[in-house]
């Protein structure tokens, strides 16, 4: 698929992506001065964010889309709340069509933040998306 350009900073050499950034989420020009747009595996890295940072049911007409991740974080990082954790950030990623299969590891769970390293393997191909994470109760503070 192809979309919007919304965070060109991670799929163009940057290491991370902080999106209290002042500069995130704005459209910019390709060389033929039409909006940028992102395609391939990096259109899919860019949906998985964008499916992670939405609260599930916020979305009217799409009200499975999202994620309940902004419900666990600010808990205390139990055992329990760690098996949450992995099992909603698989069952968000699961959820668009282009993933195959979802492996989280490395889950901490400390007060407000969160780490965890996701690898995605999208069907019908043979790369794999690793994928760092950090992320707080205001939202994705870095994706790498």
């Amino acid at each position: 698929g192809e979309d919007i350009d919304l965070f060109h900073s991670l799929f163009h050499g940057e290491a991370s992506l902080d999106l209290l950034g002042e500069e995130q989420c704005e459209l910019s020009a390709n060389t033929y001065g039409d909006i940028r747009t992102v395609t391939g595996l990096a259109n899919l890295r860019q949906a998985l964010l964008l499916r992670l940072m939405t609260p599930e049911g916020t979305l009217l007409h799409h009200p499975d889309y999202g994620s309940r991740i902004h419900e666990i974080l600010g808990t205390p990082g139990t055992y329990n709340q760690l098996q949450k954790l992995q099992i909603e950030l698989e069952r968000t990623f699961r959820a668009d069509s282009r993933v195959e299969d979802v492996t989280v590891s490395d889950v901490v769970l400390d007060g407000e933040l969160l780490q965890a390293t996701i690898t995605v393997k999208p069907i019908g191909l043979d790369q794999v998306l690793e994928l760092g994470l950090r992320l707080n109760q205001r939202g994705v503070i870095q994706w790498a």
